[in-house]
């Protein structure tokens, strides 16, 4: 009888101890993939800005998402990792972008806004020029985050 208690005891700590080791590499992936959203939302961003995908329902919902990827990015890395920083000079060039759009399809006609335009139209040229440069700093700086090898799953021992 005292063997059979002993038995089930030691297996009783095997399961819980494999519990913990599965909830542990959970709870990274877990990480992982909220850090991942920020920059699939950074990247949707861009694709968004840079091709004629971006229709009336679709821009507000990748606009809102990386909005939000953004605020959550402020408590998933590091403060002084950059991140937040780049992030920002993407919402910029973004704004610059869409805003001469807007202007344009309001404007576009009307000779008094000319000069109006033609600002707006530099802005603009010069964030789709720098977007992808905060782009691929993102990537950069994200890639110390996102290092799959990095993330271990569940091992007996480690």
């Amino acid at each position: 009888m005292h063997g059979i208690v002993t038995a089930v005891s030691v297996a009783t700590v095997l399961i819980l101890f494999v519990q913990a080791k599965l909830a542990g590499a959970r709870v990274k992936l877990d990480l992982y993939d909220k850090r991942f959203d920020v920059f699939v939302a950074a990247l949707n961003l861009y694709q968004v800005d840079y091709s004629q995908l971006g229709d009336e329902t679709t821009l507000p919902a990748v606009e809102r998402e990386f909005v939000k990827r953004s605020r959550e990015a402020l408590f998933l890395f590091a403060k002084d990792a950059g991140i937040s920083e780049t992030l920002e000079k993407i919402l910029q060039c973004h704004a610059m972008i869409k805003g001469y759009e807007v202007l344009q399809l309001a404007h576009g006609d009307d000779p008094t806004k000319r000069d109006q335009l033609l600002a707006h139209l530099n802005a603009s040229s010069k964030a789709r020029t720098e977007f992808p440069g905060h782009l691929s700093r993102l990537e950069t700086l994200l890639a110390r985050y996102l290092r799959f090898e990095t993330i271990r799953g569940w091992a007996w021992f480690s």
